[in-house]
């Protein structure tokens, strides 16, 4: 799919120091986040838990890494009830 749309669009690339490659484009409109799984372990819940949702709604937006960090420390603990 990066490929494709790689024909009618300029990405960018970095990585960060755990791995995880983001390409973008159209000023973050579009995106792509790979992460090495060298154990084929399914990651859904994992990204989910590691604010993979919040990056999800806010990529993009002036609000894209506040306050959360992509696969970072949970950061919404505090909103967590306990038993």
């Amino acid at each position: 799919m990066l490929k494709d749309l790689g024909a009618q669009f300029e990405f960018t690339s970095r990585t960060n120091s755990d791995g995880l490659e983001l390409y973008s484009a159209l000023g973050g409109r579009a995106q792509f986040l790979l992460k090495e799984n060298p154990g084929h372990k399914i990651l859904h819940t994992v990204q989910v838990e590691r604010n993979g949702f919040i990056h999800a709604m806010v990529a993009g937006t002036a609000d894209e890494g506040k306050g959360y960090e992509y696969f970072g420390p949970r950061a919404y603990t505090q909103w967590i009830l306990s038993e």
